[in-house]
């Protein structure tokens, strides 16, 4: 499972989070992330951004790299991630609690 902090946009392991909090010396709290499956948009690793549609991935991209070598979905492509609207508080030694 992916997770992420509120306000943030980027999801992260829970490993990412634990050291977070040990760095920061304070708890924090993330939400839950599952991969939205055949859904509308798709991420760009290279662009780090959301693909809505194939217009503008394809040949026109300098970093397209199809997956079977000719045409196709681009390897670059990852799917997105949606909430779960489960939260977690991971204090400073790492511990993690479901909060209600």
């Amino acid at each position: 499972m992916k997770f992420y902090s509120d306000g943030g946009e980027f999801v992260f392991n829970l490993d990412h989070w634990k050291d977070r909090a040990y760095d920061t010396q304070e708890p924090v709290i993330v939400e839950g992330m599952r991969r939205e499956k055949g859904g509308e948009q798709m991420w760009c690793t290279v662009d780090g951004d959301f693909i809505t549609s194939n217009d503008s991935c394809g040949n026109q991209c300098r970093d397209y790299d199809p997956c079977n070598k000719v045409s196709g979905r681009c390897r670059n492509l990852t799917q997105g991630f949606v909430g779960t609207g489960i939260k977690y508080r991971i204090t400073e030694n790492g511990s993690v609690r479901r909060v209600l």
